[in-house]
């Protein structure tokens, strides 16, 4: 089988994974809202039982925890994109002072009413930043 075969086994095995636990133990709108930090502790506990698995050689239940490490690490991954702001740093082009980390863009300086300046935009991920 090739490589992206492979992936792409793994990857709808994990979408089944998540479905199912959505279906078994969640609630569709919690789990929604589900905190990053949240999702970090089921993993961890899915990845407490993988090295169990792994400890006593059983094959069958590596593969099982394996997805359900997968599925609540998916979670987290959507919950942090869907999740955090996106937060903007200006600089006033009169005063010349720098404003980090605002939730939203603003356009006059809340010091001396000057133009603001956009200098980035960027989510708190450091794999995505937008200009």
């Amino acid at each position: 089988m090739s490589a992206l075969k492979e992936a792409q086994s793994f990857i709808q095995k994990v979408l089944l994974q998540q479905e199912t636990n959505r279906l078994a133990h969640g609630n569709p709108e919690a789990d929604d809202m589900r905190q990053p930090l949240d999702w970090g502790i089921i993993v961890a506990e899915h990845t407490g039982h993988l090295l169990g698995a792994l400890r006593e050689g059983n094959i069958q239940a590596v593969e099982k925890e394996i997805f359900h490490v997968a599925a609540p690490l998916l979670e987290l991954y959507n919950s942090l994109i869907t999740q955090t702001p996106n937060l903007w740093t200006f600089r006033c082009l009169s005063c010349g002072q720098v404003f980090d980390k605002l939730t939203q863009p603003q356009t006059k300086c809340p010091l001396c009413e000057g133009k603001l300046e956009r200098i980035e935009a960027q989510n708190e991920k450091a794999w995505q930043t937008t200009p």
